[in-house]
């Protein structure tokens, strides 16, 4: 387990921590750790932190992929301006009652492709 007292023990020097502040260390998986895994792990944590040092947090892949799926319902990936295109398209919609394609179908491309469409149209 050198690596992993390694993760523990060495100071982050990656960005700019404050070296004040106790950093955390985590095990992930994609899977799911065997519960033998899991105990000697628990007892491995308990004989570091008796050494002063802080725990490894073991995070498997059922909790991960909830952790990505419950964060999918409130983020998303897309630039400030797409957000405010929609928003401004929104209003629009709601002040005309109809719906202009040209603008909507520009705003698309520009959230799914991240570029202008081909046959570029106004946005705002």
């Amino acid at each position: 387990m050198g690596e992993l007292e390694d993760l523990l023990r060495l100071p982050v020097r990656v960005g700019s921590p404050d070296p004040a502040q106790a950093h955390r260390s985590f095990l992930v998986t994609n899977g799911r750790v065997v519960d033998e895994v899991v105990v000697a792990l628990k007892e491995w944590n308990e004989r570091m932190h008796g050494l002063g040092y802080g725990r490894l947090e073991l995070i498997q892949g059922q909790e991960l992929l909830k952790t990505f799926l419950d964060l999918s319902t409130t983020f998303v990936p897309v630039r400030a301006e797409s957000c405010a295109g929609l928003v401004r398209l929104h209003i629009a919609v709601m002040a005309r009652t109809m719906l202009d394609r040209e603008r909507f179908s520009e705003l698309l491309w520009r959230i799914v492709f991240s570029r202008q469409s081909p046959s570029p149209g106004p946005v705002d």
